[in-house]
């Protein structure tokens, strides 16, 4: 188990690297990602992203792995590449079990319930062993996950990823609403809902208020007419 601080805070505006207005001071970061034998998956994204002396990373590797010699060579890699940037940023391995899925997900929870400041994932690929685990880990816990990040296999670019929520939860009054979005392909108005709904448009407007408040949709107004799409966790639970 890491010994961090167990208390963290995630910042209001979730911008990668956004500094704070009240101590003109980077936020505290702290990026976790599976490494296999590439540590190009891991210094890639810090490089893209930027590292501050406070921030820490923490790679995941599989407990009691057989090549100790070429994880270490990936391990010593992702250290020289930030002591050439910032040298004051600590690396942590943390090793994870893989022999059992589920005390391998509440490792990857251990994490990040362990990280201090933002909290930012990396999706860069490691064991498979280790990467289920990680992902449904992830899946799990989106509210607490800053960003996070992809490293391409296909043209080496970093993507940021907006996470589905897996455990989402939606009002049973607000379950029809959400239904005719997703009925009308997944992207309608507010006065097209309220036309296909039961309900008025105040009712229809406190049902999007719920769903939007649990990432299920997005609302974005252009002129007078407010617009409604769903998230990839509404098309998720739509399913």
């Amino acid at each position: 188990m890491l010994q961090y601080r167990p208390s963290r805070t995630i910042a209001s505006d979730r911008d990668v690297g956004i500094i704070s207005e009240s101590s003109n001071q980077p936020l505290m970061r702290t990026y976790v990602s599976p490494l296999g034998y590439d540590s190009t998956r891991v210094t890639r994204p810090l490089l893209r992203y930027g590292v501050e002396p406070d921030d820490t990373i923490v790679v995941l590797r599989p407990k009691d792995e057989s090549d100790d010699t070429r994880a270490d060579r990936a391990v010593r890699d992702v250290q020289n590449m930030l002591e050439q940037i910032e040298p004051t940023v600590s690396v942590t391995v943390q090793p994870i079990p893989f022999t059992d899925l589920r005390a391998a997900i509440r490792a990857c929870l251990d994490v990040f319930a362990a990280a201090r400041g933002d909290l930012l994932v990396n999706f860069g690929g490691g064991a498979r062993d280790v990467f289920l685990p990680f992902a449904i880990a992830a899946t799990t816990v989106t509210d607490e996950i800053t960003a996070a990040f992809q490293y391409s296999d296909i043209d080496g670019s970093v993507r940021e990823l907006a996470l589905p929520s897996l455990l989402v939860t939606v009002p049973a009054a607000a379950q029809p609403t959400l239904q005719l979005v997703s009925d009308a392909d997944g992207e309608t108005t507010l006065p097209d809902l309220t036309a296909a709904s039961e309900h008025s448009k105040s009712t229809v407007t406190r049902h999007l208020q719920a769903l939007a408040s649990g990432g299920l949709v997005t609302t974005e107004r252009h002129g007078k007419v407010k617009y409604v799409s769903l998230t990839l966790t509404g098309e998720l639970y739509c399913h």
